[in-house]
């Protein structure tokens, strides 16, 4: 906010004029913006971090099916989600793939 009336800034005690950047303290008095103790909102949150995980990860959707993806999505989820989607995709994809080849090869070549 703009201040809109001269005064004194709280915190370093120097003039405020008009038109420069304001904001209130914890204690509620005006002070310069670059003086402010409180934390903004974006200060407070840690920015997520993405982790290139192993290629290796695929593997497990390859040899579990459906639940090597779901392990993988649980696995990789927190570090590096578009990774952690496409394994359990794939893990669902290639697990219903099997399940229809066996019945195709059961109920043709009666294994």
């Amino acid at each position: 906010m703009k201040a809109r009336f001269n005064g004194k800034c709280a915190q370093c005690n120097e003039s405020i004029t008009v038109g420069i950047e304001i904001e209130k303290n914890s204690k509620g008095k005006w002070i310069h913006k670059f003086c402010s103790d409180i934390k903004k909102e974006k200060d407070l949150k840690p920015e997520r971090v993405r982790r290139v995980r192993s290629i290796w990860w695929y593997l497990a959707p390859i040899i579990l099916g459906v639940f090597g993806g779901l392990i993988t999505y649980l696995a990789l989820r927190n570090d590096d989600l578009q990774k952690a989607k496409k394994s359990l995709y794939f893990g669902l994809i290639w697990g219903f793939t099997q399940i229809i080849l066996l019945l195709y090869f059961m109920s043709n070549y009666g294994l």
